[in-house]
Order: C-alpha cells, then sequence, then structure tokens
C-alpha cells in the first residue's frame, strides 16, 4: 500500500500515542512513512512500537494479519477494501472508517467498528475499545471470517453473476411497460 493522505497514517500515529496503547505496537505494510510521517513518530514517542514491513508478498500476508490484534484502516476512501477482506478473512478484527467497500464488508458493532474519517478521537477511542476487549476482538473477528466465507467464495460470485445475466436476458427479451395514468387501462374488458 501506500502513505498518501488518503490512507491518513498520521491519524493512526497520534492515536498510538494514548497512554492506553502504550503496550501496543504499530506493523505497517506498504510503503514507507515519509519523512514528515517519521518526524512524527518521533515527536509522539512511540519510535519503538512502530514496526515497518515494507512490501510484503500477497502470499505471505496471512501470517501478519492472524498475528495481528486488529486491522485499523482509517482511509479517506476505498474502493473494494481488499485488505479489510484480507484481515476479516484471516480472523482479524476490523476498525475501519466508514467510506466505500469499507462500508458494505464491515457492519458497526456486529463485524467491525466504523470510524468517520479524520476522528482522531473516535479513531483511538476504537482502537483502544478493541484492543483492550479481547471478547469483542474474537465475536468481530468470528463473524468477519464468516461473512466472508458466505459471501465472498466463488460459488457466491458465480450466483450473483448468474443472477445478472438472467435479469439483463429478462429485461432485453420483455420489453418495458408503462402504466397509463388512465384507471380504465388496467380493467380487463
Amino acid at each position: 500500500g501506500h502513505t498518501g493522505w488518503n490512507k491518513h497514517p498520521a491519524l493512526l500515529l497520534r492515536a498510538m500515542a494514548h497512554p492506553a496503547l502504550r503496550s501496543a505496537f504499530l506493523r505497517r505494510v506498504g510503503a514507507p512513512l515519509t519523512s514528515s510521517q517519521r518526524r512524527l513518530v518521533g515527536s509522539l514517542g512511540i519510535s519503538e512500537r512502530v514496526r515497518e514491513l515494507g512490501y510484503v508478498p500477497a502470499a505471505a500476508l496471512g501470517p501478519i494479519y492472524c498475528a495481528s490484534t486488529v486491522l485499523a484502516q482509517p482511509s479517506h476512501f476505498e474502493g473494494f477494501g481488499v485488505t479489510v477482506i484480507e484481515a476479516m478473512a484471516c480472523g482479524t478484527a476490523v476498525i475501519a472508517t466508514d467510506v466505500g467497500g469499507t462500508r458494505e464488508m464491515i457492519e458497526h458493532q456486529h463485524n467491525g467498528l466504523l470510524v468517520d474519517f479524520g476522528d482522531e478521537l473516535q479513531l483511538t477511542g476504537a482502537i483502544i475499545k478493541m484492543y483492550s476487549n479481547g471478547r469483542i476482538r474474537e465475536i468481530f473477528a468470528r463473524r468477519s471470517r464468516e461473512k466472508v466465507e458466505r459471501h465472498l467464495n466463488v460459488k457466491s460470485f458465480i450466483r450473483k453473476i448468474q443472477v445478472v445475466l438472467v435479469e439483463t436476458t429478462i429485461a432485453k427479451q420483455v420489453p418495458s411497460v408503462q402504466p397509463s395514468l388512465d384507471a380504465g387501462a388496467y380493467d380487463n374488458k
């Protein structure tokens, strides 16, 4: 991944400085932090708790997700939300912003936590809640994995494609019928 403004790593870094998270570590996969983000890490006093793993091959991501307590993704926007789905599939609890693809996968307070983009207090509170409560993490992780297994598998995709194809075929074969405002148009005469 990248560390651009869309991913909002500074927000996550500031959240990690909260005293309730002083035993937590942040592992980042993808592009390295920018120089200004590294300066922020230093000024927050969290250098020893931020680990940059760099780019990781897709095949090696599973063990990283499985070893993680929570995935926090404070992005401004997400298309499909692949990172969220990968974490869910690995049984990792997720905190993400209520945007795009993440809102399709995460049901707030059911299988994860959604926060408003840019709301540092909300993100920090969600991380503290998830980090400090193993029972909630377990429930959300289990429900997330079940959702992925139920809705994001080959059979499910094939069924959805079949439905679209059938609906498209029927729509092309049946002429559009516009109802008349004339009440007599519905009589069976």
